[in-house]
């Protein structure tokens, strides 16, 4: 097989960061088996095995202490459509499973001739610890949907109900970097509305605390300088988030679709 090129350029450490391997294995069906708070997987090699006992799943890849071989999310996902699928997959097929459960592809790549001729995809506007901040969740969400059921328990049908045990899949319910790229203006909508109320209220919270009387164990003071600095935190958020709107985008504020002031 000849050398693969991709024409996208990842940033393949911070989508090995994001995504999470319970995530991955789930979406491209792995069989997996829980055992109380440890999640066991099928080896990734091709051996055969009567039972998933070898290999556990952790947030950033597996282990198969078969063979004492520790695999990335990413090599994960590699041997495993190598090996037992069958079906070898190029980096870019790789990069883009993994980036579906954390957000979708464009928010982990460019397109190297759109690198090349200065041509740049709109950027993501927000960081890591602004979504915690505003009260937000970066990440996929899943919920599970029944595939089928059954009246006894095995590996697969491990979901008690009233009447059985189902077998599940899990689906991802649109992250908010999916929103910035199919809808900007509702997530725009959405961003600058959590920012703002998040700031208003924190700025009430804080007069609050003022007039309160010190009861003289420090409490008042540790309070005060938490919300204070969170307070500091969310001005910078809007502030950066207007900058953007200005340079990037001004006919969301012309069109009064944000509800943060442009700065002026």
């Amino acid at each position: 097989m000849g050398k693969s090129y991709s024409k996208y350029r990842w940033n393949l450490p911070e989508l090995c960061q994001q995504a999470d391997a319970f995530q991955v294995a789930e979406m491209i069906g792995m069989r997996i088996r829980k055992a109380g708070s440890t999640i066991f997987v099928e080896n990734v090699e091709g051996r055969t095995e009567t039972a998933l006992t070898h290999c556990q799943l952790f947030h950033t890849g597996m282990r198969d202490y078969s063979i004492a071989q520790s695999y990335t999310t990413y090599n994960m996902v590699k041997e495993y459509y190598a090996n037992i699928l069958g079906k070898p997959l190029s980096h870019d097929e790789i990069c883009t499973i993994l980036a579906d459960t954390c957000g979708g592809a464009d928010a982990f790549r460019e397109l190297k001739e759109e690198r090349k001729n200065g041509v740049k995809a709109p950027k993501f506007p927000m960081k890591p610890e602004d979504f915690a901040l505003i009260g937000l969740a970066p990440k996929n969400r899943w919920h599970r949907e029944v595939v089928s059921w059954q009246s006894w328990k095995d590996e697969e049908h491990t979901e008690k109900h009233e009447d059985g045990f189902a077998k599940t899949k899990a689906l991802p319910v649109p992250s908010i970097y999916t929103l910035f790229r199919e809808d900007p203006e509702a997530f725009w909508y959405l961003v600058s509305s959590k920012t703002r109320n998040k700031l208003e209220s924190t700025e009430l919270s804080i007069l609050e605390l003022e007039n309160l009387k010190d009861s003289g164990d420090g409490l008042k003071d540790a309070y005060l300088k938490k919300m204070r600095d969170e307070l500091a935190q969310l001005k910078n958020l809007k502030s950066r988030l207007e900058r953007y709107l200005n340079r990037d985008r001004p006919d969301f504020i012309k069109n009064r679709v944000v509800p943060v002031k442009a700065a002026s």
